[in-house]
């Protein structure tokens, strides 16, 4: 080790450490400097030492009182400086994430607040940043207006008529089916055809009908209680303890709120929080949202389930709820609902099992050779409520859900009701008010026609899908499958033998007509297995094979895409702070409801090339 330059360590050491090493010169100063801190302190320390003991001299105060009192003290003033404080309030993109781990999670944070900092003092970032969003927004407006011809911006004048009407009806409709009314598209249509015809005619006579005014509409109201009746016996609840939604995302809000506000309640919990796997799906997120619940985010294992012991670990004493997926969307993974049950009834907190996606599939799953699963109904000890969509493999037309809970007791605690409303006595289990009752109506129709014969049928055809899926995208050497789906859904994504995304292999197989969902944490494809996909699943794996062959001869291809897949989710992977992506998001949900600008807004676009129907 060289010796220190005399002129670097100054004169205050030079003639005390003559010839020392770097670490004596850094030890021995390190002593000297807190001998001298040490010094500047001790006439206050003493000094408030001595008034410590004169207080407890003149009071008869013993040193284990001043204790007490000084804590008391310091409550106090607590205390004070809150009321004085600006209330927080939770932004619905804050999340408790315990997924990341300490160093990745602080890195993640110091990018976040570094990029948050320049954001709102660099004017000439922020504003490169809008400029950024106004282009994307731009962008997706002329997208997803393309297909807009003799846009209406106002009431007509006069009565338009009805042989024009139906023409633009027509055109309307058209430009949906030349679409979807296909086997190439991952959950989108889940009934074939013919089922859908015959629903049309049956649901039309329902539409003005309407099941908040029950008196008046008995028909509507009895085949509502029997599709909670059937369902809940699906689900092995004796009860007929259910709820009618118009979709998953109502239905699983409704189980949270309920859970909220019963455990809540019963444990007397001011800041409810929520345990929500990675996997589960975003609506979970949106119930913490709109009811004021901090999201607990939890890992999972290799397989894409949740891990139980991480679960446990999150649970606190503001916990009123965990929740389990049967199974979730990504790769269609089933949660391992009997643990989590145990959980439930040892922290006395409820169990929400979102069955969404599986409903009228998974439960058949077990007599059809799903030999993996675990038990996720009603009979599991420590469920308080299930999710379950009809209008998915239940057939029935969009907008129908049905939430079931254990008791009704819990059922209750999700309604609302006002009894001082000067319009009259007002009560709705729902969040909404009026409802039509074709969508029941056509639950009702697709449970009556189908009967357990048609779904079990129904769901071997998709399992059998599945199964074969998971086979033959396992045999490609370069993709794997996210752990061993069983039911009605598959995610696969590259291995490492590939350096590549996987979103370039979905922007290689749309133009072949291939409709699928792209996934993230970890990137990867998601297929719901539809009756319609499935007719088409060999043509798709024929496809697939030659796609993954052209990227394995080209890593490249499609990587630097502006737009498709590539592009979206290669943007958003360049925004280092999620308050932005949010930004950019709604921006985005702007779009969807918006016309072209007024100028030459009645041209025809050019006609796309879409997929043949098959």
């Amino acid at each position: 080790m060289e010796h220190i330059n005399e002129n670097i360590i100054g004169p205050f050491n030079k003639h005390i450490y003559p010839k020392i090493t770097d670490q004596q010169f850094y030890v021995e100063t390190f002593k000297e400097f807190r001998t001298e801190f040490n010094n500047i302190l001790n006439p206050y320390s003493a000094n408030i030492q001595q008034k410590l003991s004169d207080i407890t001299k003149e009071y008869n105060i013993s040193n284990y009182e001043l204790i007490i009192l000084v804590v008391i003290a310091y409550f106090i003033v607590c205390k004070i400086l809150k009321c004085f404080r600006k209330k927080e309030v939770r932004d619905y993109r804050q999340v408790t994430d315990r997924t990341m781990g300490f160093f990745p999670s602080l890195w993640y944070n110091c990018k976040s607040k570094t990029f948050q900092f320049l954001y709102k003092n660099v004017g000439f970032l922020r504003n490169h940043v809008k400029k950024e969003i106004k282009k994307t927004k731009e962008q997706f407006l002329k997208d997803f207006s393309k297909d807009f011809t003799n846009q209406t911006f106002a009431l007509p004048k006069k009565s338009m008529k009805p042989e024009k009407l139906q023409d633009r009806i027509i055109k309307a409709y058209s430009h949906d089916e030349e679409i979807t009314n296909n086997n190439k598209t991952s959950g989108q249509r889940y009934c074939l055809q013919n089922d859908e015809e015959e629903m049309k005619d049956f649901v039309k006579n329902f539409i003005f009908h309407n099941p908040l005014h029950a008196a008046e509409f008995p028909g509507s109201r009895q085949m509502e209680a029997e599709v909670i009746k059937m369902t809940c016996a699906l689900y092995n609840l004796q009860g007929d303890y259910g709820i009618t939604t118009t979709g998953g995302s109502e239905s699983i809000m409704l189980g949270i709120l309920a859970a909220r506000n019963y455990f809540g309640q019963k444990k007397k919990i001011t800041k409810p929080n929520i345990i929500i796997p990675t996997s589960a799906h975003a609506a979970h997120y949106k119930a913490a949202f709109y009811y004021d619940m901090e999201p607990i985010i939890v890992p999972l294992d290799k397989n894409n389930q949740v891990i139980i012991s991480e679960v446990e670990k999150a649970i606190n004493k503001n916990t009123v709820c965990i929740v389990g997926s049967n199974p979730n969307f990504q790769s269609g993974m089933q949660d391992d609902i009997p643990a989590l049950g145990k959980l439930a009834i040892k922290y006395n907190i409820g169990l929400h099992v979102d069955s969404c996606l599986g409903s009228f599939v998974i439960p058949y799953a077990k007599d059809l050779g799903a030999k993996n699963l675990k038990d996720f109904d009603f009979k599991v000890p420590g469920v308080t409520s299930i999710s379950c969509d009809h209008h998915k493999y239940g057939c029935a037309p969009k907008g129908v859900s049905v939430v079931m809970f254990k008791n009704n007791e819990i059922r209750q605690a999700a309604y609302f009701s006002y009894s001082e409303w000067p319009g009259g006595l007002y009560a709705t289990a729902q969040h909404l008010g009026s409802r039509s009752t074709a969508p029941i109506a056509g639950a009702w129709y697709a449970m009556m026609s189908h009967g357990q014969k048609g779904y079990r049928q129904n769901a071997e055809i998709i399992i059998n899908a599945v199964n074969y899926l998971k086979k033959e995208i396992n045999s490609i050497p370069q993709l794997e499958v996210l752990g061993n789906p069983e039911v009605c859904a598959i995610g696969f994504t590259f291995n490492k033998t590939l350096k590549a995304s996987i979103y370039q292999l979905d922007d290689e197989l749309k133009p072949k007509g291939w409709t699928l969902s792209a996934c993230q944490k970890p990137e990867s494809l998601h297929i719901s297995i539809t009756l319609r996909f499935a007719e088409s699943v060999k043509d798709f794996v024929k496809d697939l094979k030659e796609a993954v062959k052209k990227i394995k001869q080209n890593p490249k291809l499609h990587a630097k895409s502006k737009s498709g897949t590539v592009g979206v989710y290669g943007a958003s992977g360049q925004i280092p702070d999620n308050a932005l992506k949010a930004d950019v998001l709604r921006e985005m949900i702007d779009v969807f409801t918006r016309l072209r600008p007024e100028t030459g807004l009645n041209k025809t676009p050019k006609k796309n090339k879409k997929p043949q129907n098959q």
